[in-house]
């Protein structure tokens, strides 16, 4: 079955990473932790999408990746894993049940302030307390106590490209209202056609997710040819592309993460969400001053997502073209190529 690993090692290291692919990357840094503890354990980590396998390949700890199917519980749960971490946010007994049917000998999970769902009690034989910190430290307090803290990386060997290249994404998940951290599409394409008018040569490649081909046609709509609409691509090709940009704009997204773990310049924008999780690594976080009621999902309260009460999106709507252009401007200089060996 895909991605699960022979039986080997001294110790057997089993993280699971059910959430969505910036959650994934987050979770990097604790599985090079483990790595660096556990020199000769044999490490898997269980993601729920194909697509995400290749990506845990590029990881520079060099684990193995198992795909979230019945067969493969069963295979994994066989294989009696000395230690399981539950990997950050899990706010949700889903992943009790995952972690139950898996069957660690340890398993090491979070307790959380709120629940979403009703806990399955015993599923956890050792628990660490959410703290006021961002998402990799959180995920490296599973693997052990005073962990200093690193930021993402993928092993990624950027594509050719012109220079200077200014990667855009415009889009994010839709699901549980995670569109609403998304900022305006006319205020991309403000920034796009000033970005094109200040710097000479300058070429703009629009990311599109699944789903999101529509709004970045939309954007790139009448500015010319230097700018691109990129989609289709997997998601190694698209972290390779990612890797070429001089600099990155991007929502609160796995793709904002994606570019920060290939060394790329990011600039993240930000309204419901709050930076102090998942602000990319290395990059700059955004967000539109003056606005009360941001961010407005909790950081400890982990997986509330309150409805905005505005009939705009103040906190994105306030956070102007002109603003993110100041951010923007001095990184669209080439930055030497950051591809972890």
């Amino acid at each position: 079955m895909d991605g699960v690993p022979p039986a080997g090692g001294s110790e057997r290291l089993l993280f699971i990473c059910l959430q969505g692919l910036g959650n994934l990357i987050l979770a990097e840094p604790a599985v090079r932790a483990a790595r660096e503890r556990h020199p000769g354990a044999a490490i898997t980590v269980l993601v729920r999408r194909r697509a995400y396998l290749p990506l845990v390949a590029r990881f520079p700890a060099r684990v193995e990746a198992a795909l979230l199917e019945p067969a493969t519980v069963a295979r994994l749960a066989a294989r009696r894993f000395h230690v399981s971490y539950t990997c950050f946010p899990a706010n949700d007994a889903r992943f009790d049940l995952v972690t139950r049917l898996l069957g660690a000998r340890e398993r090491v999970g979070h307790r959380y302030p709120l629940r979403k769902r009703l806990r399955l009690p015993g599923t956890y034989t050792r628990e660490v307390a959410v703290a006021p910190v961002d998402d990799v430290r959180q995920n490296l307090a599973l693997v052990g106590e005073g962990l200093a803290a690193t930021a993402p990386r993928l092993r990624v060997e950027p594509a050719p490209g012109p220079a200077p290249l200014l990667g855009i994404h415009p889009g994010s998940s839709t699901a549980r209202r995670m569109g609403l951290k998304r900022w305006p599409a006319g205020h991309f394409r403000a920034l796009v056609g000033r970005a094109l008018e200040e710097v000479a040569g300058l070429t703009v490649w629009l990311f599109a997710g699944p789903g999101e081909e529509e709004l970045a046609a939309g954007i790139a709509a009448g500015l010319g040819p230097r700018v691109e609409v990129i989609a289709g691509h997997p998601l190694v090709e698209v972290a390779e592309l990612l890797a070429a940009c001089t600099c990155v704009v991007a929502n609160d997204s796995g793709l904002m993460h994606l570019a920060a773990a290939v060394g790329t310049p990011t600039v993240g924008l930000f309204g419901p969400t709050d930076p102090a999780r998942t602000a990319p690594a290395g990059g700059l976080a955004l967000q539109a001053p003056g606005v009360a009621c941001a961010p407005c999902w909790p950081l400890l309260d982990v997986g509330r997502r309150p409805p905005c009460p505005h009939e705009e999106r103040l906190c994105l709507v306030r956070l102007t073209p002109d603003q993110v252009w100041a951010a923007v401007a001095p990184r669209l200089v080439p930055h030497p190529a950051a591809a972890v060996a």
